[in-house]
């Protein structure tokens, strides 16, 4: 305990980057930020273990076993701490390194505790084998891991409200302007996106980079769909200058996190995401500008997918000719989309009820990717049982 106090302490913590010795894995994996107390946690521990093991292999090394689970329960706990509990506005760069940090770290522990418990099950006696497990702690550090990827996904949300302000105050029931150039709050976004991407593209590892991408996309599109409904009221005009700027924010999902990244390709399912969501947006606004369009049959057709009939009132609501004012997503759930405020306090909520499936869907992804996942080792110290993860120094930080 002692150990984990000093080794997360704020003048002693640093943050370091964590890649594989393969150079093909770096290569598909990236390099990660994570927290330097991790690796020497586990190297304490490694030298716990091993000195116990010169005079007991059963009661007392298993006791042993057992303060390591405490250790790692108020580590995670201090891990916690370093995210904050609500947001109202984006997060400075530090902030945003932290939280980065934090899912590095936690996937570092995650991905060692295993080891560490088959090295403790081949010296431990064969009665308590079977009890020797970090299952419920591995489940913290994966719940601890989405937590922090809905931070940094309601941040880079947080980011835009000011853009989204400016789309709702423009009065696209009366817009009769030319349809040439794009709308000033696609800038923003477009800027705004750029901004938040860069430090979270370099401060994860690629494989949770590309959830991160994958998380945010889902709520961007869900919030960008609602915000057409927040207009309230759209002109024929208006529905054409709208649909041209979905387009360039379409355009704008595909490229930002690829140049964030340095030019990383994202996966195909997250462009055909992006394609297929966004072209949802395209289609309604392709219904409110064609204002001959008012069959439900016609409507249907051009919206290219089958919709029930409050969701198509809803769109046709929008239109400026029309008496009717379209719900918004709290008042009807047709779109699914959650109810979206100025800060999104909601957002955490959400992607909690996903949480597990997430997690799962990740837990596969490194089974998937990781070529040698048996070559995992502690980071920083000479830990031959152990294989051949390293960590490389970066800079310095106040650390959980």
């Amino acid at each position: 305990m002692e150990i984990l106090d000093r080794s997360t302490a704020s003048t002693s913590e640093r943050l370091t980057k964590n890649y594989e010795e393969d150079q093909e894995d770096e290569e598909e994996e990236g390099a990660g930020l994570l927290y330097s107390s991790a690796p020497s946690i586990f190297s304490a521990m490694k030298v716990t273990m091993t000195k116990c093991t010169e005079f007991s292999t059963r009661g007392t090394l298993f006791d042993i076993f057992k303060v390591f689970q405490k250790v790692m329960v108020q580590y995670v706990d201090k891990l916690k701490n370093r995210l904050p509990d609500k947001l109202t506005a984006p997060m400075e760069q530090q902030a945003t390194e932290a939280a980065c940090c934090v899912i590095g770290t936690s996937e570092y522990c995650d991905e060692t505790l295993p080891l560490l418990a088959e090295q403790l099950t081949n010296l431990i006696s064969e009665e308590y084998q079977e009890r020797i497990t970090f299952g419920q702690e591995q489940d913290l550090l994966g719940a601890l891991m989405r937590q922090a990827n809905q931070v940094l996904v309601q941040s880079v949300n947080c980011s835009l409200d000011e853009a989204f302000g400016k789309m709702k105050r423009t009065n696209w029931e009366s817009y009769s302007q030319d349809v040439g150039d794009h709308s000033i709050y696609v800038a923003e976004i477009s800027e705004q996106l750029a901004k938040y991407f860069a430090p979270i593209a370099v401060s994860l590892s690629k494989i949770h980079y590309r959830f991160f991408c994958d998380q945010f996309v889902q709520f961007f599109v869900k919030r960008y769909i609602e915000e057409i409904y927040r207009c309230r009221k759209i002109s024929e005009q208006g529905a054409q200058q709208l649909l041209l700027d979905t387009t360039l924010i379409k355009t704008t999902l595909l490229e930002t996190p690829v140049v964030a990244g340095n030019g990383g390709k994202m996966q195909t399912a997250y462009s055909n995401y992006v394609l297929r969501e966004m072209g949802r947006a395209e289609a309604m606004l392709k219904v409110l500008s064609s204002p001959d369009i008012a069959d439900p049959a016609q409507v249907v057709a051009m919206l290219g997918e089958e919709r029930s009939a409050a969701e198509i009132d809803r769109l046709l609501a929008l239109r400026a000719s029309s008496d009717v004012e379209p719900p918004l997503a709290h008042e009807d759930g047709a779109l699914g989309a959650s109810s979206i405020g100025s800060t999104m306090l909601n957002l955490g909520d959400s992607l909690n009820q996903k949480g597990l499936k997430a997690s799962e869907d990740l837990r596969k992804n490194f089974m998937d990717m990781k070529k040698n996942v048996h070559k995992l080792g502690f980071g920083g110290v000479n830990l031959p049982s152990f294989g051949g993860r390293k960590t490389g120094g970066a800079s310095s930080s106040g650390g959980p």
